[in-house]
C-alpha cells in the first residue's frame, strides 16, 4: 500500500535526521536539513452561481442541482529535505527532495504522488548545475508582478485554484453543460510557465556565477510531459497528447545600486517544438457523433518577457511584459492576429514583521485550442481576444518566530465576446472576488 510505504519511508527519515545518525554517519563537511510549513486556509469564493454548479453531472438542474462550497477550510503541509556535500573546497555537491504531505488522496496537481520536486546540484567557480525535477531558470531568476507578492503570492497565489468551471460556461439549463478553460491567462507567466507539466518535468538547469551585477541562466527541458520514473517515462510519446518537446529557456538580470536605491532589469526567452494535440471542430460533434475529431500540428513555442524592479528600503515597485505570440495554437487557423500576451504591475512594503502588496494584471489571448470540462479539446472560431483582469491585495504579519498571519483578496474579471457563440446556447462569463485568510508554521 502507498500510505504504508509512505510511513515506513517517513520514520526512516525521522531516524536519520535524529542528532545521533547526524554524528555517527555524516562527517564535518557534510550536512542535513530538513525544513516544513504547515499551512492552513480559510476561503470564501464569490462568483457567479453557475460557476459553482458541478457540471460533470451531465444532467440539467431541475434532476441533479449539486453546488461547490463557496466557503471552505484547507490544509496542506510540505516537507524539504535538503543535503550538501564539500567534497573539496572549491566544490559542493547536494541534492533536494520535496516532499508532499495531506489528508486527502490528492495534492495539488501532482495526484497522489508524494514528491514533487527531486533534484540533484553540483556548484563551483564555474556555477551550479541542476538535475532533476525542479523550477526553471525563468522562475529563479526572472523577477514579475507578484515576485514580491505577500500572503499566499498574490497574482501567482492560491486564488486560482479555489475557482471552479473556468472562465466561461455553456449555459446550465441546457442538459449537456460543459465548461471551456484555456481560453485565458490569469497569470502573468509565458506559455512554458502557464503548463503545469512544464513545471515539473525532467529538466537540466544551469547557473552562472554573478559578475558586476550580471547573472544568467539556461534550462533545457527534453519533453514537458517526461517526468518521474522509468516506468512512467518510457510511455510518454513523442509527438502527440500535447505539451512541448526540446524547451530551451534562457534568463538574464541585471542588478545595480545607485545610492540606496536597487534597480534590477530581468530577460526571459523560451522557445521549443510543439507536439501534435487532437480536437473536435465543433462541440455537437464531441456529445453526440463523436466525430470529427482530428490531429493537429501547433505553432511551435516562442516567448519572452521584460521586467523592471526598483527598491528602496521596504518599498519595492516593479513591472512585466509577456509575449506568448502564437505558441500552442493551431496551424491551421489561417487567422494572422492570433497571439496572446499580457502587462502587469505589482508593489508591496515590508518590515521585519509585516508586508502588505498590491499586483495589477491585464491579459489577451486568441487562437487557442480550448479544453472542454478539462478533457476534450474543442477548437472555437474566435473572431476577438479573449480578455482578463485582475487586482489581488494580501497582506501578512509575524507573530511569532515561524508563525504568520495572512489575508488576501483578489477580484477578477473574465471579460464577455462573442467567441463562444456560435450554438444556440447562452454563454456566460465569469467575475468575482476570492477572499483568503490563513496561518502558515514554518518549522
Amino acid at each position: 500500500m502507498p500510505h504504508k510505504n509512505f510511513l515506513s519511508f517517513f520514520i526512516l527519515l525521522s531516524v536519520l535526521a535524529s542528532p545521533d545518525a547526524l554524528s555517527t554517519n555524516i562527517a564535518q563537511n557534510h550536512s542535513f536539513k530538513m525544513k516544513g510549513e504547515l499551512h492552513s486556509q480559510l476561503s470564501l469564493v464569490n462568483q457567479q452561481k453557475d460557476f459553482r454548479r458541478n457540471l460533470d453531472v451531465g444532467k440539467s438542474p431541475s434532476t441533479n442541482d449539486q453546488f461547490y462550497n463557496s466557503s471552505s477550510l484547507a490544509n496542506n503541509c510540505t516537507l524539504r529535505l535538503l543535503y550538501a556535500n564539500r567534497a573539496i573546497k572549491s566544490l559542493e555537491y547536494g541534492a533536494s527532495v520535496k516532499i508532499d504531505l495531506s489528508t486527502a488522496k490528492y495534492i495539488a496537481n501532482i495526484g497522489d504522488k508524494i514528491s514533487s520536486e527531486a533534484n540533484i546540484y553540483i556548484r563551483g567557480n564555474f556555477g551550479r548545475i541542476e538535475m532533476g525535477t525542479t523550477s526553471s531558470v525563468g522562475s529563479l531568476i526572472a523577477i514579475n508582478s507578484y515576485s514580491f507578492a505577500r500572503a499566499t503570492g498574490g497574482l501567482n497565489g492560491d486564488w486560482n485554484a479555489w475557482l471552479r468551471n473556468g472562465g466561461v460556461i455553456r449555459d446550465s439549463s441546457s442538459k449537456n453543460n460543459y465548461s471551456i478553460s484555456n481560453n485565458y491567462i490569469t497569470i502573468p507567466q509565458l506559455t512554458a510557465g502557464l503548463d503545469y507539466n512544464a513545471n515539473t518535468a525532467a529538466k537540466v538547469n544551469y547557473f552562472s556565477p554573478k559578475f558586476n551585477g550580471f547573472l544568467f541562466g539556461l534550462s533545457f527541458t527534453p519533453d514537458s510531459k517526461v517526468k518521474g520514473t522509468i516506468n512512467q517515462v518510457a510511455r510518454v510519446s513523442k509527438d502527440s497528447y500535447g505539451g512541448y518537446r526540446n524547451i530551451w529557456q534562457f534568463a538574464a538580470s541585471y542588478q545595480r545600486f545607485i545610492n540606496k536605491v536597487r534597480l534590477i532589469t530581468t530577460l526571459t526567452n523560451e522557445f521549443g517544438k510543439a507536439k501534435k494535440v487532437s480536437y473536435y471542430n465543433d462541440i455537437n460533434n464531441l456529445y453526440f457523433n463523436q466525430s470529427g475529431q482530428g490531429s493537429s500540428a501547433r505553432y511551435d513555442l516562442k516567448a519572452c518577457q521584460v521586467s523592471g524592479s526598483v527598491a528602496y528600503k521596504g518599498l519595492v515597485l516593479n513591472a512585466s511584459y509577456g509575449y506568448n505570440g502564437k505558441s500552442g495554437s493551431a496551424r491551421s487557423d489561417q487567422n494572422s492576429n492570433n497571439n496572446s500576451q499580457y502587462w502587469s504591475f505589482g508593489s508591496a512594503h515590508s518590515t521585519d514583521r509585516y508586508g502588505i502588496s498590491l499586483n495589477y494584471m491585464q491579459s489577451k489571448k486568441l487562437g487557442t485550442i480550448s479544453s472542454i470540462n478539462d478533457s476534450n479539446l474543442i477548437k472555437f472560431n474566435e473572431k476577438e481576444y479573449n480578455r482578463f483582469k485582475a487586482l489581488s491585495i494580501g497582506a501578512d504579519y509575524l507573530l511569532m518566530p515561524g508563525f504568520t498571519q495572512y489575508a488576501e483578496v483578489t477580484k477578477f474579471r473574465f471579460l464577455k465576446n462573442q467567441n463562444f457563440d456560435n450554438y444556440s446556447d447562452k454563454v456566460k462569463f465569469n467575475n468575482g472576488v476570492v477572499i483568503l485568510t490563513g496561518i502558515k508554521v514554518h518549522f
